[in-house]
């Protein structure tokens, strides 16, 4: 695999107007062989304060390798992350290998913990000259998520939806395959509850854990042969040294000796 040096961004605080510096974001997986990740991204207005972090530890195929950012606290005590991270893999034969994790995941205003919320994709290249045909994968891996006194176990399903009043519809394992064929998952997915603020208009998205793979090559299309025709070895009707017919054997009259009607050759008299 191929990988540049870490990269890290410290301990993020957020200022008292609850507005991120937003990250550079990762670049969208179109190509075969092409990939992105990053580790949580938070779009939300709580009352009178707005958040929008962009995505934070980003990576991507076009500079492959880890990025990190410790400690996030977001105002109004929407979320506190222990530790952010995202892997960006790609080898020489195309295979991509994209993780966004996020460690210890709190949140007071909606009343979440998770130890552990990881999305991972993978893109496998198509070997042209053999049976491999490519193809993409995803998963998720989620660690003691609570919400309010509710355990969330995930099933393994993809896109695992539950609406849990006072926080949110919460998707587990989202799995989306975007309009260029590229495939999105994220482990967690919470889309605010307006009624979390008491005037009823909060709103907003919170992604935990991303990573999204492109089109894998696809194998290149084998020609149909053209079929041929094979020409007879036996000439129509037979062996051309036989007679009679059924079973294809007869007797061989000699040449210039009179046959009776049944073909069986007639007595000869002597002069």
């Amino acid at each position: 695999m191929r990988f540049s040096a870490l990269r890290s961004t410290g301990v993020v605080g957020l200022a008292a107007a609850g507005l991120f510096a937003a990250a550079v974001p990762a670049q969208a997986a179109q190509a075969a062989g092409s990939g992105s990740a990053y580790g949580a991204s938070i779009t939300a207005t709580v009352g009178p304060v707005s958040v929008t972090t962009g995505q934070l530890a980003p990576t991507n195929t076009s500079n492959p390798g880890n990025a990190s950012t410790g400690l996030v606290n977001v105002p109004t005590d929407l979320l506190t992350v222990g530790a952010i991270t995202s892997i960006s893999e790609i080898d020489t034969s195309n295979n991509v290998t994209e993780i966004g994790t996020v460690f210890r995941a709190d949140s007071q205003l909606l009343r979440l913990h998770a130890d552990l919320l990881r999305a991972r994709c993978n893109a496998y290249a198509a070997d042209v000259t053999a049976t491999n045909p490519g193809g993409l994968t995803g998963l998720s891996e989620i660690t003691n998520l609570t919400i309010g006194s509710t355990t969330i176990t995930p099933t393994g399903d993809v896109s695992q939806t539950q609406t849990i009043d006072g926080v949110g519809t919460i998707i587990l394992n989202e799995q989306t395959t975007n309009s260029d064929g590229s495939l999105t998952v994220n482990a967690l997915h919470i889309k605010i509850d307006p009624n979390i603020d008491p005037t009823g208009s909060a709103s907003g998205d919170i992604i935990l854990g991303s990573a999204t793979c492109g089109t894998y090559l696809a194998p290149a299309a084998t020609p149909t042969p053209t079929p041929t025709t094979t020409p007879p070895t036996t000439p129509p009707g037979g062996d051309s040294g036989t007679s009679g017919s059924g079973s294809g054997t007869g007797s061989v009259v000699p040449e210039g000796a009179p046959e009776t009607g049944d073909g069986s050759e007639a007595a000869v008299t002597a002069l």
